[in-house]
C-alpha cells in the first residue's frame, strides 16, 4: 500500500479526512449537517417539504449556491446532503428532511440543488442513498422491496438527480435492502450505481453505518465515515494480511477518495480555516423569499386572506411565541482531537446563566442527558440526573429520559441556573450503550406550568373580542426528529381542543399549521382559512407575515398529500418494521399514486395549493421530437392570470395510462414548470418530457425499461 493508504479509507477526526502532506494531499472537512455545518452560528433553510413546496427549480439552484458559500465560510469542503428519500408514511421521523412523495418533484429539487453546490465548489453528496424512509430500528432494518418499486419509486430519484447535478459524493444508508446491508451491496454500489448510471464520484457511509471491514470495500464503499475509526485501520491491515482482500480493490477505493480531495481542492478553501458566519444582507432576502414561497394556501372561503394590516388582529397559539423554523435534530460534537474512551471521564463542564420570571408561579426545568447532571437554581439542587438513570429516546437513544422539577418563582425575580454535566462515561447506562461512542451531550429546557382550560378559555375569549385572528400551532423539532418516527399524525395535546374552541368563538380565524408532514385535521370542515407553514428557516416568522398580509401571494403546492385518517395511507399496516423486517406492501402505490388510484379521499391531495389571484390554463399542444425511448414529448400551454393580484403558478403535467399492461397507478407526476404572471398577464409554458422516462416502467421478467 502507498504510505499511509489506509488513513484514505476513514475519517481520523469526527469529519476529517486526515492529510497526507507527503503525497501532496491536503485534509478536507465532511460535515454530517446538510444545511448548517458546524456549531458557529449559520443560515437556516426552509426544510425539505417546504422547499418541495414551492416547485420552483431555480430556487433551489440558488439557495444551493448560498449553501455553497456557507460552506466556504465554515471551511467545510463538503456539504451532507440533499436528502432523496421518499416520504412513503406520514409517520417517517426524518420527512421533514426530504423533498416529499413523488419521485419526480424529488430529483428534479435534488438536481438543481447538487449542480448549484458543484458548480460553486463544494461537494455535493446526496443522501440517504437508499430506501431509508423510516427510523425504527435503522441499523438492522431489512427493507422488502420488490425490484420494480425500488426501480421506478426510490432508484430514480437518485439517479435522475445524479444525472442533472453530478454530485462528487453519495451517502450510503444504514438499512438492509432485501436482507443486504446497503453498504455492502455490490449491486447497488457498484453495477447499479456506477456502472448503469455511470456515477463517478465517492461513496461514503453515514455516520457509524458500517458493520463490516472487507465486504463494503468490496461492494464499492470508499470512506468509513466518521472518526475515530470502527472497521478499518488495523482491521483493514488484518484482512490484507489475511488475503480477503486484493490490492487492486483497495487501489480502486482510494482512487475515489483521492479524486474527491483533489476536487475538493478546487474551493480554495484553505486547510484549518477558521470558522466565521456569513449572515449576509442579500441571503436574509432569499430566505424569506424562499420560506414565502413555501407557504401553501390550503383553504380561503369567502376570501378571509389577505388580512388587512389596519384592523386590529389577536396572534393566538402554542407557535406563536416559538420560531418552529425546522424539524429536530441529534445534535453531535465535532471534536478537535480524538480522545481515548478513557478521557470522557475528564469531559466536565459548568453551565451558568440566569432566570429573569416574567410571571409568578411554578416554572418546571427539564434535564436530558448522555452523561450525567445536576442543576441548580440558587445554590438549591433541583434536578438530580446522575443516577436511577433511564434510557430515552435522545442522543440515538443513548441517552436518559428527561428529568423534570418545579420551582416556584415570583414575576420580577432573577434566578440563577447553574448545571454541573460530566460527560458519557460518568453514566451507568454506558454499560448498555446502543452507540459505540459516547462523546456526550445534555439538553435543558423550562417552561412554566399553564392551566390548559384556563388558557384556552381566555384564547377564545380573546378570538372572540377581535375580527382578525391568526392561530399558529403545529409540531416542531421535539415531534419531528432523528432517530425517532412519529407514532401517530395527531397535533401536540390539546392543539385541537385550542382551534375547536376558537373557531367557535371566531369562524373566521386563520389557522397556520408548522410541521414537515400530514397531520390530523379534525377541524378542517369548520375553518375558513388554513395555510400550512412548513418548517421556514431562519425567516419563519417574516415570510409568514408577508403571505398573510398579501404582502407575497402564496404559490406553494403540496409535495404530500394529507389523509384524512392515518389508516388511509397505503404504508398503514407496514410503516413500522416487525422483527427488524419492513415490507414495502404498497409497491409502486406511493403517496397519491395508492390515493388516486383506489378514489381514496383525502383532506388536500398532492400538488394542492391555492392563489389570491386566478389562473386560467388553455390552447393546450403537444409536440414530440426524437425516436422511441429518446423521445421528447413538449406539452405547451398558454397560462393567464386573471385575477387582480400578481401570482406564480405551477404547471403540473402528469401521464395516465390508458390500456396499461401491469397494474399502474391512475396518474403519475411526469412535468412540472413554474411561471411567475403579473396581473392580467398571459404566457406560452412549454413543459419537456423525457420519453423514457415519462412512459416506461420497470418489466421484472425482462429486467428493464418498457415503454407503452
Amino acid at each position: 500500500m502507498l504510505p499511509k493508504q489506509d488513513s484514505l479509507f476513514f475519517a481520523l477526526q469526527m469529519a476529517e479526512i486526515v492529510a497526507i502532506v507527503c503525497l501532496g494531499f491536503s485534509s478536507i472537512s465532511i460535515p454530517r449537517r446538510p444545511d448548517f455545518t458546524s456549531p458557529t452560528p449559520t443560515i437556516c433553510l426552509p426544510t425539505g417539504p417546504a422547499l418541495a413546496a414551492t416547485w420552483n427549480r431555480d430556487l433551489l439552484y440558488e439557495l444551493g449556491s448560498l449553501l455553497a458559500d456557507e460552506c466556504i465560510a465554515k471551511g467545510s469542503h463538503v456539504l451532507s446532503g440533499p436528502c432523496v428519500n421518499i416520504a412513503r408514511s406520514p409517520l417517517g421521523g426524518r420527512n421533514h428532511e426530504a423533498f416529499g412523495e413523488d419521485l419526480m418533484l424529488s430529483r428534479v429539487l435534488a438536481g438543481y440543488m447538487c449542480r448549484s453546490i458543484q458548480e460553486n465548489g463544494i461537494i455535493a453528496s446526496p443522501k440517504h442513498f437508499l430506501c431509508s424512509d423510516q427510523e425504527q430500528g435503522c441499523f438492522s432494518m431489512n427493507c422488502i422491496v420488490t425490484e420494480r418499486a425500488l426501480r421506478e419509486i426510490y432508484l430514480l430519484p437518485f439517479m435522475l438527480a445524479i444525472k442533472i447535478g453530478d454530485p462528487g459524493a453519495i451517502i450510503a444508508a444504514y438499512n438492509k435492502i432485501n436482507g443486504v446491508h446497503v453498504t455492502e451491496d455490490r449491486r447497488i454500489l457498484h453495477d447499479i450505481l456506477r456502472q448503469e448510471w455511470g456515477f463517478r464520484g465517492l461513496v461514503m457511509s453515514d455516520w457509524h453505518g458500517l458493520y463490516a471491514t472487507t465486504s463494503p470495500i468490496r461492494a464499492g464503499l470508499d470512506l468509513e465515515m466518521p472518526g475515530p475509526i470502527q472497521w478499518r485501520g488495523k482491521n483493514l491491515a488484518h484482512s490484507l494480511l489475511a488475503n480477503r482482500l486484493s490490492e487492486r480493490v483497495l487501489d480502486e477505493r482510494v482512487r475515489a477518495v483521492l479524486r474527491m480531495i483533489k476536487e475538493a481542492a478546487s474551493s480554495g478553501i484553505p486547510e484549518g480555516t477558521p470558522e466565521k458566519p456569513l449572515n449576509r444582507e442579500q441571503d436574509r432576502h432569499l430566505l424569506r423569499r424562499a420560506a414565502a414561497e413555501s407557504i401553501v394556501l390550503m383553504k380561503n372561503d369567502c376570501k378571509i386572506l389577505p388580512l388587512d394590516p389596519s384592523r386590529p388582529i389577536a396572534v393566538i397559539g402554542p407557535n406563536a411565541s416559538v420560531a418552529a423554523c425546522r424539524g429536530g435534530r441529534i445534535a453531535h460534537l465535532r471534536p478537535y482531537y480524538t480522545p481515548d474512551p478513557i478521557d470522557g471521564e475528564n469531559w466536565h463542564v459548568d453551565i451558568e446563566g440566569y432566570l429573569i420570571a416574567t410571571h409568578s408561579g411554578p416554572f418546571d426545568f427539564g434535564v436530558s442527558v448522555q452523561g450525567t447532571a445536576n442543576l441548580f437554581v440558587d445554590g438549591k439542587l433541583v434536578v438530580d440526573n446522575t443516577n436511577n438513570q433511564v434510557f430515552g429516546k435522545g442522543f440515538f437513544r443513548a441517552g436518559t429520559v428527561e428529568k423534570i422539577s418545579t420551582v416556584d418563582i415570583i414575576e420580577g425575580e432573577t434566578y440563577h441556573v447553574l448545571v454541573h454535566w460530566a460527560g458519557a462515561h460518568t453514566s451507568e447506562l454506558i454499560k448498555n450503550s446502543p452507540l459505540t461512542f459516547h462523546p456526550g451531550g445534555i439538553r435543558i429546557g423550562g417552561c412554566a406550568q399553564i392551566d390548559i382550560d384556563s388558557s384556552i378559555k381566555a384564547a377564545s375569549q380573546i378570538a372572540g373580542q377581535v375580527d382578525q385572528v391568526v392561530v399558529l400551532a403545529g409540531l416542531t423539532g421535539d415531534w419531528e426528529n432523528e432517530d425517532a418516527d412519529r407514532i401517530n399524525i395527531d397535533l401536540p395535546p390539546h392543539t385541537d381542543q385550542l382551534i375547536e374552541s376558537v373557531i367557535a368563538a371566531n369562524p373566521n380565524a386563520v389557522i397556520c399549521i408548522s410541521s414537515g408532514s400530514p397531520v390530523m385535521m379534525s377541524w378542517v370542515d369548520k375553518v375558513s382559512a388554513l395555510l400550512q407553514v412548513w418548517y421556514g428557516g431562519n425567516e419563519t416568522g417574516n415570510a409568514i407575515s408577508d403571505v398573510l398580509y398579501g404582502d407575497i401571494n402564496p404559490s406553494g403546492k403540496l409535495p404530500i398529500s394529507f389523509p384524512i385518517h392515518l389508516r388511509d395511507n397505503p404504508a398503514y399496516l407496514y410503516s413500522r418494521a416487525e422483527r427488524r423486517r419492513l415490507l414495502y406492501v404498497e409497491d409502486v402505490f406511493v403517496g397519491y399514486r395508492f390515493y388516486d388510484t383506489m378514489e381514496k379521499e383525502v383532506h388536500f391531495p398532492f400538488g394542492h395549493g391555492l392563489s389570491y389571484t386566478e389562473f386560467v390554463l388553455s390552447d393546450l399542444k403537444l409536440s414530440i421530437e426524437g425516436i422511441g425511448e429518446q423521445g421528447v414529448l413538449t406539452v405547451e400551454l398558454e397560462v393567464a392570470n386573471i385575477g387582480d393580484h400578481n401570482g406564480s403558478e405551477t404547471i403540473q403535467v402528469y401521464i395516465q395510462p390508458l390500456t396499461p399492461s401491469v397494474n399502474r397507478p391512475s396518474k403519475e407526476l411526469k412535468g412540472l414548470e413554474k411561471v411567475a404572471l403579473q396581473k392580467q398577464e398571459k404566457k406560452n409554458v412549454k413543459v419537456p418530457l423525457s420519453v423514457k422516462y415519462a412512459f416506461a416502467f420497470w418489466d421484472e421478467a425482462e429486467d428493464h425499461w418498457i415503454c407503452e
